[in-house]
């Protein structure tokens, strides 16, 4: 009877796996399309922005230039997070996709995954930086005009890249790669290297740095500057109400703009900022920065994991957007350089043409005469008896 019973919960066991597996296989495979949905997505609509931005209209201002600098930088998180995340899996062959795991993975996780890092923290805090510097032309115009330009803000996006690669600098040599075969398969391997062994930066950088200064800190700030901005937003909104000023719509449609981006980050980052920081203070309870927390059940923590990720490459690919929805002077530029020749040749065939018609009648029986005139490239006028 005892092994009839057993036999039972096996057969119920076997199943009830096999379903889990593919349930999860299904759910990752979904996952993969739609990081490289985002990429696909992201790539095009940052590099519009990016040349968009780039026009005389635009460059001059300090906005322009965070924002290319912004567009650039999730250009390339949305495409290394195809490689971070695996997601190229689903574009292989069984063969090839045998051959990435086994070969492919080790130059990943090496030599790419710290570009992502540098572009995620960049992204972050040049998000911060705009935040702030709109925050700061609001409450003391007159300081900010006259010390922060165009040459200001690119030194300031310049020391934020240079700090964020001096930081991320030495993960690139905690590890290398080496080959080996097995039973006739190539096959790397990361190996720690003497530096890696030496110290516990590649911990601390990834159970610490990132979480406080990737994630946190920059969320925090934003959140603070960003409800200080909406506060100055329904302040202006009563001043514009009653006086129409174009320059204070003008700028107060910049801050919209502003903060309807600063809004997206802060709820695609949210899930993401409360899982390291769970970790944090897990890992603060243990004094420990080696140890692998456990906060969830590991199921519902890589279930987590995955739609926080998830999230934090949409926040990646979908500015281009919002800066068509809230930006008008942006989306007034995107009509005129991928629309200028239909409106050009619009313009041609109707010729800004302006009638004045007169109507007159040369006696009572008489018939009508209408006098049209042609204002436009090219004037002409002409007589026409109905």
């Amino acid at each position: 009877m005892e092994i009839l019973a057993e036999e039972r919960n096996m057969t119920t066991e076997q199943p009830t796996l096999a379903a889990c597996i593919y349930t999860h296989m299904t759910f990752m495979k979904v996952c993969y399309a739609l990081w490289i949905t985002m990429a696909i997505f992201g790539l095009i609509g940052n590099t519009v922005s990016v040349i968009v931005l780039s026009r005389k209209r635009l460059r001059l201002s300090t906005t322009a230039t965070y924002l290319q600098a912004l567009s650039i930088s999730d250009m390339f998180v949305v495409l290394t997070a195809v490689f971070r995340y695996k997601a190229y899996y689903i574009l292989l062959s069984e063969e090839s996709y045998m051959e990435a795991r086994f070969w492919l993975n080790g130059y990943v996780e090496v030599y790419i995954e710290p570009f992502h890092f540098i572009f995620l923290g960049a992204s972050s805090l040049i998000t911060t930086a705009l935040t702030t510097e709109r925050y700061m032309a609001i409450s003391c115009p007159l300081s900010i005009k006259r010390h922060c330009d165009v040459i200001f803000t690119r030194v300031i996006i310049g020391a934020i890249y240079g700090i964020i690669t001096i930081v991320t600098l030495p993960t690139f040599f905690t590890y290398n790669v080496i080959s080996m075969n097995l039973d006739g398969q190539r096959i790397t391997l990361t190996q720690a290297t003497p530096f890696g062994l030496k110290t516990n930066y590649e911990c601390i950088f990834h159970k610490l740095l990132i979480p406080i200064f990737w994630y946190i800190v920059p969320w925090l700030c934003i959140a603070v500057m960003n409800t200080l901005l909406l506060v100055h937003v329904k302040k202006s909104a009563k001043v514009s109400s009653r006086m129409l000023n174009f320059p204070l719509r003008s700028n107060r449609n910049l801050t919209v703009m502003l903060i309807g981006i600063v809004l997206v980050y802060m709820v695609c980052n949210l899930p993401k900022c409360v899982s390291v920081f769970m970790d944090l203070i897990q890992r603060e309870l243990f004094k420990s920065c080696e140890i692998e927390v456990c906060v969830l059940p590991q199921s519902s923590r890589d279930l987590a994991d995955t739609i926080a990720s998830l999230l934090n490459t949409f926040n990646s690919c979908i500015n281009f957007v919002l800066y068509c929805i809230l930006g008008d002077k942006f989306f007034q530029e995107c009509k005129r350089m991928f629309c200028g020749k239909c409106m050009k040749r619009s313009v041609r065939r109707v010729g800004f043409i302006e009638t004045s018609v007169k109507r007159s009648r040369s006696n009572s029986k008489g018939p009508s005469v209408l006098q049209f005139q042609l204002k436009g490239r090219e004037e002409s006028s002409g007589t026409c008896i109905m």
